[in-house]
């Protein structure tokens, strides 16, 4: 069932907002994550390639909550309300009036090398390797880090395949790693992902990407540890939970407080090592005359069901803290569903969208998502 809110409901329900102390945000999270919000209307979508598997997927799920949205998915840097892309990516199509995080991914250094794995390289070797100062695996730099590993006398081919996002968190956790010591990496305009097939090469790409396609991952052996770091999901969740949501204007972008203890994602009894190399996917919400549905979109996307969906796609969902500030945000503008008094039942609400109410209304779906 759906509870539809004509406009006139929603300006007193404005009006009466002062009457009320302020809903707490784990109270509106939990509420965005039973009710779903809807806006009417147009709304056009647009990502970047990696992530067109994720926008199949929420679109088709906000679509069935929402029957009346007029989704539209175009081609990335077409003219779009909402763009899904990496965090450092330019996109020059769309003047946006908020962009947040909506997602995670580790990034790592894949090191295809038939019959060898786990290689393990220091912050120091990994940045001679990407910025072409080495040239075969049998280098001394190398093989001093790997004494039980016989190394194949083989040409190292550096391939140009990490994103900007993906290249420019890798820089920005290295640094922090060597105290400034780092050379920064530049990313390529074009990533050659299928080039990480080849026997000996070597380069940069997303965990997600990496174990999709089995990819052999270099382990980081860092300043701080007398033990080889290894990438793996429960490491990234672990990064995210050090994470804090900052902001430039309407620029939001989750950074990493290496001061916060990480905490035990559910179910388990104690934090994995963190990986701090991590991506992040954003939302970018284009300014126009579709920004409300933009927004209701980028909230369904908040949601627990919504980020489940990552991680079914082997990326990392959003950290929870985060989660819930960005929802208190996006939400601004946009209906929400009143809780009923304690101890009483939720009301009988109608079904269906009065004819009389424009298209571009903001409704509210006041019954959790279907389940067929």
């Amino acid at each position: 069932m759906k509870l539809v809110k004509v406009v006139g409901s929603l300006l007193l329900a404005a009006g009466l907002v002062g009457c009320t102390p302020p809903m707490p945000p784990e109270v509106k999270a939990a509420l965005a994550d039973k009710y779903v919000t809807c806006v009417d209307g147009p709304l056009t979508i647009s990502s970047q390639p990696e992530f067109e598997e994720l926008l199949n997927i929420w679109s088709e799920s906000y679509t069935t909550n929402c029957a009346n949205s007029k989704l539209q998915i175009t081609e990335y840097g077409n003219t779009s309300d909402i763009v899904i892309s990496g965090a450092s990516e330019a996109t020059p199509f769309c003047s946006s009036s908020l962009k947040i995080p909506v997602g995670l991914d580790g990034v790592v250094v894949a090191t295809p090398l038939e019959g060898v794995e786990n290689i393990v390289l220091s912050p120091e070797v990994l940045n001679k390797v990407l910025l072409g100062e080495i040239s075969n695996w049998q280098d001394a730099d190398i093989t001093d880090l790997n004494p039980d590993i016989e190394f194949p006398d083989l040409p190292m081919q550096v391939i140009q395949s990490g994103s900007k996002t993906e290249v420019e968190a890798l820089n920005l956790w290295m640094a922090t790693e060597t105290g400034g010591t780092w050379q920064p990496i530049t990313a390529a305009a074009e990533q050659n992902l299928e080039e990480l097939a080849t026997d000996g090469s070597i380069g940069i790409a997303s965990l997600a990407y990496a174990q999709n396609n089995s990819l052999s991952l270099a382990e980081f052996l860092l300043p701080s540890s007398d033990q080889s770091l290894y990438a793996e999901s429960a490491g990234v969740d672990s990064g995210g939970t050090q994470m804090v949501l900052t902001n430039t204007g309407d620029d939001y972008v989750a950074e990493i407080d290496p001061t916060i203890e990480p905490t035990a994602s559910e179910g388990t009894d104690e934090a994995a090592i963190p990986w701090h190399g991590i991506a992040q996917t954003t939302v970018s919400i284009c300014k126009g005359q579709n920004e409300l549905a933009a927004k209701a979109f980028a909230k369904y996307i908040l949601r627990l069901d919504s980020q489940g969906e990552l991680v079914g796609v082997g990326r990392n969902a959003t950290p929870e803290n985060i989660r819930i500030e960005l929802l208190g945000i996006v939400s601004a503008g946009l209906p929400e569903p009143s809780v009923p008094p304690s101890g009483e039942p939720e009301p009988a609400l109608p079904t269906e969208m009065p004819t009389e109410e424009p298209a571009v209304d903001a409704t509210d779906a006041a019954t959790p998502e279907p389940t067929s």
